[in-house]
C-alpha cells in the first residue's frame, strides 16, 4: 500500500482530522508557528496529506464544480478533463455502456456516468481508483461505475463497449512533465489502434498541442472512419478528441466552442491560402476562437465569411463589416494605427491616442513579455486599448493599435 495515499485516506475519512483540513484551508498562507503546532498535533505524515489534499482542490476548483469534497491529486488533476468539457463529450454516448480507459481521476468517468448505460473504468494506477471510488461514492454515482485494474496494453474487454481512451501523457518520463508525440503515450499506439479496431466506436483524448495528425492518418489508412474535434473552453482551446467509427460525425474536423456550444465543421482543404498584405489590414481586426485556428478550418470559415487572412493558421481575419463580431467564433477589434514595431512608435502612438496602457497580443517570434516593457503600466481586465506585435509570413513584423469591440458596439 502507498503511505501517503493511506495517510490522505485517513485525513478524509476520520473526523479527527477534519480540524485539521478546515484550518489549512482557512488559513491561505500559513505561518511557520501554524505549521508547526499542526505538525505536533496530528503528525508529520497527516499534516503533509492534508496539505497535498488542500492543495489539489485548490488547482481543480476551475475544473471540478464539487472541488471541495473530492479526493484529488495535484499531478493528476493536470491531465484531468474539465467538466465541461466532459459532459460535452458524454452527451454522444449517451445510452450506451462505455468503457473508459485510463481513467484517472475520473474527469471524464463522472460525466460518462451521468450520460451513459454503465461504465467500466480502467486503470493500472491502484491509487487513482482508490481516489476515484471515493469520489464516486461522493457524488452517489458508485452503483453506475465498475472499477478494474488493468494494462491498457493487455485489457480483454467485450467489443459491445463503446471506448474513451486518456493516454497517460507522463508515463515514460520521470520528471512528470507531459508528452507532446502519440509515439510516448500510455498505453503504446499498437494497442490504440487494436482497441479502435475491436469496438465499434469511441472518442481519444488528445492534448490540442500533440501531433494529433499522426493517429488520424494511421486510422485513417486502417479506414477506421473518424472526425477530430477540437474542443475550446472561454476561447482557450483545452482539448482534441479524435472520435472514431460509429460515434465519428460526418465531416474529418470539426471545432466546438463552450460554454455556449457552438460547433464549425467540414474538410481541410488544399487550396492556396492567400495572405492579406500587412499594409492593407483593417479597417477591423477578428481574433479567431482558438479551437476553429487548431482544427485547421479558420481559412474554411474565412471565406466562406468573407474576411482575409492575416497569417496561415487563420489566427487572426481582416474585414470590413463590424458586425462579424457577433459570430461566437470571432473577437472584433477595430484598427487604429499600424506602426513599426518598437519600443519609440509605440510609445509615441501611445501617447498620440492618450492610452496609459494596452492589452498585449503576439504571435510568431515575439515574446508578450518583452512587449510589455514598451508600456509604462500593465493593462488591467477591462481594458479595451490592444496593442498586435506579429511576424507576418514574409518575416515583416508589425504593430497595430486596435480597440477590441463589444457586440453592442456592431451595427444593428
Amino acid at each position: 500500500m502507498n503511505s501517503q495515499v493511506d495517510a490522505e485516506y485517513e485525513v478524509l475519512t476520520d473526523s479527527i482530522y477534519s480540524q485539521l483540513l478546515a484550518e489549512i484551508v482557512t488559513e491561505k498562507s500559513l505561518t511557520i508557528a501554524q505549521m508547526e503546532r499542526l505538525r505536533v498535533q496530528f503528525g508529520q505524515a497527516r499534516f503533509e496529506a492534508a496539505l497535498r489534499i488542500t492543495k489539489a482542490r485548490q488547482k481543480a476548483l476551475s475544473k471540478f464544480p464539487n472541488a471541495e469534497r473530492l479526493w484529488l491529486d495535484p499531478v493528476r488533476v493536470e491531465q484531468a478533463t474539465h467538466q465541461t468539457v466532459a459532459l460535452h463529450k458524454a452527451l454522444r454516448f449517451q445510452g450506451l455502456k462505455v468503457a473508459d480507459i485510463c481513467c484517472g481521476l475520473g474527469g471524464d468517468t463522472m460525466a460518462l456516468a451521468e450520460a451513459s448505460a454503465g461504465i467500466i473504468a480502467l486503470d493500472l494506477d491502484s491509487d487513482c481508483l482508490r481516489r476515484l471510488q471515493f469520489n464516486l461514492n461522493q457524488l452517489n454515482l458508485a452503483d453506475k461505475v465498475a472499477l478494474v485494474k488493468a494494462d491498457a496494453n493487455q485489457a480483454l474487454l467485450s467489443p459491445n463497449l463503446y471506448i474513451h481512451i486518456d493516454p497517460d501523457r507522463r508515463a515514460k518520463d520521470r520528471s512528470g512533465r507531459p508528452k507532446f508525440h502519440v509515439e510516448d503515450f500510455q498505453p503504446a499506439l499498437s494497442s490504440i489502434f487494436r482497441l479502435m479496431q475491436q469496438h465499434s466506436g469511441g472518442a481519444i483524448k488528445l492534448s490540442p498541442g500533440s501531433d494529433f495528425e499522426t493517429l488520424e492518418h494511421a486510422a485513417n489508412q486502417m479506414q477506421i472512419r473518424t472526425e477530430l474535434e477540437l474542443i475550446s473552453l472561454n476561447r482557450e482551446c483545452k482539448e482534441a478528441t479524435l472520435w472514431f467509427g460509429a460515434l465519428a460525425g460526418p465531416c474529418h474536423r470539426s471545432a466546438t466552442t463552450l460554454p455556449i456550444n457552438a460547433s464549425y465543421q467540414g474538410e481541410l482543404s488544399n487550396d492556396y491560402i492567400q495572405i492579406i498584405d500587412t499594409e492593407n489590414i483593417g479597417p477591423f481586426l477578428f481574433e479567431v476562437d482558438a479551437a476553429l485556428v487548431r482544427s485547421g478550418l479558420a481559412p474554411n470559415f474565412a471565406k466562406a465569411h468573407k474576411l482575409e487572412l492575416c497569417m496561415p493558421d487563420g489566427a487572426y481575419l481582416s474585414g470590413s463589416d463590424p458586425n462579424q463580431i457577433q459570430s461566437p467564433w470571432l473577437t472584433g477589434f477595430e484598427v487604429l494605427q499600424t506602426l513599426p514595431p518598437d519600443r519609440k512608435s509605440v510609445r509615441q502612438a501611445l501617447k498620440r491616442h492618450s492610452w496609459p496602457t494596452a492589452v498585449v497580443k503576439t504571435r510568431g517570434r515575439i515574446h508578450a513579455d518583452e512587449v510589455l516593457k514598451w508600456l509604462e503600466k500593465a493593462p488591467s481586465g477591462n481594458t479595451f486599448e490592444t496593442l498586435f506585435v506579429w511576424t507576418s509570413p514574409n518575416g515583416t513584423k508589425i504593430a497595430i493599435l486596435a480597440r477590441r469591440l463589444t457586440r453592442n458596439q456592431a451595427s444593428p
